[in-house]
């Protein structure tokens, strides 16, 4: 079977377009604070920086949440679908009422909610779905779906704008928050755990039959009972934090400076207009990206593609110090190029490393200790801009990206199996 066809199917493709929307909606309504961060201000007096650091605090809560739920699944103690359900419309929800409330308290809990749900929601749900479906041509999927991540990120900001100058706050939240609810309804209702339930095939391969594929199923299910991979044994082995911290750098990034990318602008002097355009390119630049990433990934692997992209977004970080229009300009198509591989690979590394059915076990240990980095970012980065300015807060994301190189090349194929062997004496 070719891994990089795309050959998804009906159904497989039904789930693609909904996981790209997914990641599009939540990027769209996440990046809207850059906008709405202005009119807040002046509306009601809050303070920008806090603002746009609270996200950090719902980022946190997250990791805690994220890692429970992970072991009550694990033990199959909650299903993914209801999983899917709640976090989807939990984020939709908050999300509508951000055009409403005048009280910063009630505002923050609101944000903070949103920032905690649409992690269950966007990629512990979707990703496990997606893992599910795809186990082999997993590179090729994730990198058309997390395109829905910087599409959101970049679009969201000038599309937002654009909403709120014809509808106003209100009217546009609404909007934003609807559109989730719809969202996802559509993937409870449409889409099962395993493309076997629906009558469909893994990656779908016709190459078995209906049963031989049910029966393939539930004899991995089975094995999955007996999984070695508790959450202890996971926090065990050095590999679960060197893959999980060093592809948290580029959620670090995501959520510091594509985030935050507007206002760093109109620091350096660019009006809102420009900033706009500035932020398009990234986002123009990042569906192509995100694709060519998933080809790289199924290419030469999860771990090597993970590498190349972290040196690409270094490069742009480094870049993005210089305020001249050339090089913003640059920077902004690199680190787009470069984001749309974000939330790609920590979810094939888990299926290529532990395997589709130990994805289970394994991913929600290993997005906690992701998500605890790279949440950290939207805090780290606004707290260094306005310490030391956005020229050596784009300096340290550089950094950040070394440290992730660094941190992935001593992982070598072949350690979960020796792990398991350990575990086992």
């Amino acid at each position: 079977m070719n891994k990089m066809s795309n050959n998804f199917g009906k159904w497989g493709w039904g789930l693609v377009i909904y996981c790209f929307l997914t990641y599009f909606i939540c990027a769209f309504g996440n990046n809207t604070t850059q906008v709405a961060v202005n009119v807040w201000e002046q509306m009601y007096g809050w303070d920008q920086t806090q603002v746009l650091a609270l996200p950090t605090l719902g980022g946190y809560l997250s990791v805690a949440i994220v890692y429970i739920v992970s072991v009550l699944y694990s033990k199959s103690k909650i299903k993914l679908k209801p999983l899917l359900l709640v976090g989807g419309l939990l984020y939709s929800v908050a999300i509508l009422f951000w055009g409403v409330v005048s009280n910063f308290v009630v505002f923050a809990l609101l944000l903070i909610s949103m920032y905690t749900t649409y992690v269950l929601w966007m990629q512990f749900a979707n990703n496990t779905l997606t893992s599910n479906w795809f186990p082999k041509k997993k590179g090729i999927v994730i990198g058309i779906t997390t395109a829905g991540l910087v599409v959101g990120s970049a679009f969201g900001t000038p599309v937002f704008g654009a909403m709120m100058g014809a509808l106003g706050l209100m009217k546009s939240y609404f909007i934003i928050g609807g559109f989730g609810i719809i969202l996802t309804l559509v993937g409870y209702f449409l889409f099962s755990e395993f493309p076997e339930q629906r009558g469909c095939f893994p990656d779908n391969d016709h190459s078995m039959t209906s049963e031989k594929a049910k029966a393939e199923m539930e004899a991995g299910l089975a094995e999955l009972e007996k999984s070695p991979w508790t959450p202890k044994n996971m926090l065990s082995i050095k590999e679960t934090w060197l893959v999980a911290i060093s592809t948290g750098v580029l959620i670090f990034i995501a959520s510091g400076a594509m985030q935050q990318m507007v206002p760093r602008l109109l620091a350096g002097g660019y009006q809102l207009q420009e900033a706009y355009s500035i932020m398009l390119v990234g986002g123009i630049c990042g569906i192509p990206g995100s694709y060519v990433l998933g080809l790289l990934d199924a290419k030469i692997g999860p771990k090597k593609a993970t590498i190349v992209t972290l040196c690409i977004v270094a490069c742009g970080a480094l870049i993005n110090t210089q305020n001249s229009p050339a090089a913003i300009y640059i920077s902004m198509g690199i680190i787009g190029a470069g984001m749309g591989g974000a939330a790609n690979f920590l979810v094939s590394m888990t299926t290529e490393y532990w395997g589709r059915y130990n994805f289970q076990k394994a991913y929600g240990t290993l997005l906690t200790i992701n998500q605890l980095i790279g949440m950290s970012g939207a805090a780290f980065h606004a707290y260094m801009t306005k310490w030391l300015g956005f020229k050596w807060a784009f300096v340290s994301l550089a950094v950040m990206c070394v440290i992730g190189i660094l941190l992935l090349l001593p992982v070598r194929d072949g350690f979960v199996q020796r792990a398991e062997k350990k575990f086992e004496s």
